[in-house]
């Protein structure tokens, strides 16, 4: 290798300098970027990641036929979830598993995203699992519209993503699970599931009924009912999905939204670096007609 350097011309040996020294900065400030925003814990999780994508490089280029339900995470929300866009798409969608098959192969050939064969049948798959047609009598357009209306998110702060849903009666009917709203007594309490995802180590454990409020068009700001409840985890620790609740009453019996009540906001402060993230419902929601008639 020596040799063949020597025989370069000059101006080529300094290109070449130049640019091994671009990647020697350029690693040093990830290296120590890395440390910064992860503490003492920066080493492991770096090696952990660059063994990832390391793993997803290989299987790219079909070096290695399978990826563990960690990977696929990975892949997926790097490929679909913030890579090309926000979950509204993916949340508002309603396909068959043949359909989310169709979907995946417009977006390479009609949208130009480049996915290798291999990556294009796991993310196909994973799809088809995690996002099956929900079962229900509900015409497609108005579920697809109950989920647009109740849907909020942000685009990350601090590598933290949040989605988050105002859960109301009519979306857990659109969703075929009256028996969660039941469960979370959406008579007497306003519900909110909350998504949040990092791409890059584990997330911490969040305590969200102390850090999500609701605050009204007044300014009025709630807290939460103590205690919050999980809904999923995945196995890599990159997505946890709990519930909050706010109770529909004050202490002395008054409803919190009231009749003239405009607009609600969820606020969650003191996450991923961000004081405070806003998600606001404008009131009444304007369901399509045939919920209101369920």
């Amino acid at each position: 290798m020596g040799s063949v350097v020597q025989k370069m011309p000059k101006f080529l040996r300094a290109l070449l300098s130049l640019k091994l020294l671009l990647v020697l900065i350029i690693l040093s400030l990830f290296l120590a970027g890395y440390a910064v925003v992860h503490g003492n814990r920066g080493d492991s999780l770096l090696l952990s990641d660059l063994r990832l994508w390391g793993k997803l490089l290989l299987f790219r280029h079909s070096a290695i036929k399978e990826l563990n339900a960690q990977e696929v995470s990975a892949l997926f929300n790097s490929t679909c979830n913030r890579g090309c866009h926000s979950m509204d798409v993916i949340y508002g969608a309603i396909h068959t598993p043949l359909g989310w098959g169709q979907v995946v192969e417009r977006m390479g050939n009609d949208n130009g995203v480049k996915l290798y064969p291999a990556e294009r049948e796991v993310i196909i798959r994973y799809l088809q699992e995690n996002y099956p047609p929900p079962n229900t009598t509900l015409p497609p357009a108005t579920v697809k519209m109950v989920k647009r209306l109740l849907w909020r998110n942000d685009m990350g702060y601090g590598d933290v993503y949040v989605d988050i849903f105002y859960a109301t009666k009519e979306y857990f009917r659109v969703i075929e699970s009256l028996a969660e709203a039941e469960k979370y007594v959406v008579d007497k309490n306003m519900v909110f599931i909350i998504d949040l995802t990092v791409h890059t180590g584990r997330l911490p454990i969040v305590p969200l009924d102390e850090k999500t409020f609701l605050r009204d068009d007044k300014g009025h700001e709630y807290a939460a009912i103590q205690g919050w409840s999980m809904r999923m985890e995945s196995k890599e620790g990159h997505h946890r999905e709990g519930v909050v609740r706010f109770a529909r009453f004050d202490k002395e019996g008054n409803p919190v939204i009231r009749g003239d009540t405009q607009y609600i906001e969820v606020v969650i402060k003191d996450l991923g670096g961000a004081r405070e993230r806003v998600y606001r419902w404008d009131l009444p929601v304007p369901y399509p007609e045939d919920i209101k008639e369920g």
